[in-house]
C-alpha cells in the first residue's frame, strides 16, 4: 500500500501510515496485514501514528477489532504517538497507547522478557 509503511523487526511488525488523515481503508489494510502475519508466526504489532493530524473518533472501534484478532492468538497490538489520542475510547477498546515510538518498542521487548520468565517458571 503507497500510504502505509512496514517494518519487520525481530519482536514485532510496525505499521506506518505516511497520510496525515488516516483512513478506515488504511486500518482495514493493516488488519488483513496482520492476519497474515499472525499466521506465520508474528504476534507483536506497533501501529505509528506519528504522522496522522486527523484521526476521526470513528477509527478507535476499527483500532479494536485490530486489537482484539491479535489478542486472541496472544499477541500484543501497540498503537503510539497519535498526537490527539482520547484515552477513554483507548482504554475501552482495550488498546495500549505510548506517546512515542520508542516506548512502544520498551513495551514489545518488556512483555517478552515477561513471556520467558513465565516460560521459565512453566519449566521448572
Amino acid at each position: 500500500m503507497k500510504n502505509l509503511t512496514i517494518a519487520k523487526e525481530q519482536q514485532y511488525t510496525l505499521f506506518t501510515p505516511e497520510t496525515e488523515t488516516l483512513e478506515y481503508e488504511t486500518l482495514n489494510e493493516i488488519q488483513i496485514l496482520a492476519i497474515a502475519d499472525l499466521e506465520s508466526g508474528q504476534l507483536n504489532y506497533v501501529i505509528n501514528l506519528a504522522n496522522v493530524k486527523d484521526f476521526n473518533v470513528s477509527l478507535y472501534s476499527k483500532l479494536g477489532e485490530i486489537n482484539q484478532v491479535i489478542l486472541k492468538e496472544n499477541g500484543i497490538l501497540v498503537v503510539a504517538s497519535l498526537k490527539s489520542a482520547d484515552h477513554g475510547l483507548l482504554k475501552y477498546h482495550d488498546i495500549i497507547y505510548t506517546k512515542t515510538l520508542s516506548e512502544a518498542c520498551d513495551y514489545i521487548f518488556m512483555e517478552e522478557i515477561e513471556k520467558g520468565f513465565l516460560g521459565d517458571d512453566e519449566e521448572e
